[in-house]
């Protein structure tokens, strides 16, 4: 799919979800649409992640164990293009630039809203409460061009140390 039919297909997709585009497009925030954006881990903070994991069903994800209960932040700048609840788990999906998107799922609570803009490090919701000693894991996929990626070659360096100190499990990194 062209660049231009993928933006058209990103745009009418915010329209239909009831994204009202009054002066501003939230598109526009994003910049540069070929630029390969860098992303960090959906946890500002070290100390909160008791450890790291391929994903449970996906390898080319992260699961993250919290140490607390913490706030979950946005990856890196971009638009929500998904807000979903289900059985009382929060997924949320941003779209970064015109290849690059991540999903975050197993947020406890958010307020944000599809077409919602939001920079990186901000606040998106709460990780969910430790229950009798066990951590609530928080799943973390990267999308390039629709299809889960290696969640890896997109981090920055920041997060790549991180995962190459905490991960507990391989493979890594995706395999």
């Amino acid at each position: 799919m062209t660049r231009s039919r993928w933006i058209l297909a990103s745009l009418a997709f915010l329209t239909l979800s009831g994204v009202s585009c009054t002066k501003e497009n939230p598109l526009d925030s994003l910049g540069d649409p070929t630029e390969i954006p860098k992303i960090g881990l959906p946890v500002n903070v070290v100390g909160y992640i008791a450890a790291i994991e391929p994903g449970i069903y996906n390898p080319k994800a992260l699961r993250l164990y919290l140490a607390l209960e913490t706030t979950l932040v946005a990856p890196g700048d971009g638009v929500i293009t998904k807000v979903s609840n289900t059985n009382s788990l929060v997924t949320i999906k941003i779209f970064h630039s015109a290849y690059i998107s991540s999903e975050v799922s197993g947020y406890f609570s958010t307020t944000r809203r599809v077409g919602d803009k939001v920079k990186d490090t901000e606040i998106l919701g709460s990780g969910l409460l430790i229950t009798d000693g066990v951590t609530s894991g928080v799943d973390f996929t990267i999308y390039y061009d629709n299809r889960v990626f290696c969640y890896y070659s997109f981090l920055d360096d920041e997060s790549r140390q991180i995962v190459n100190t905490t991960i507990t499990n391989s493979p890594f990194p995706c395999f």
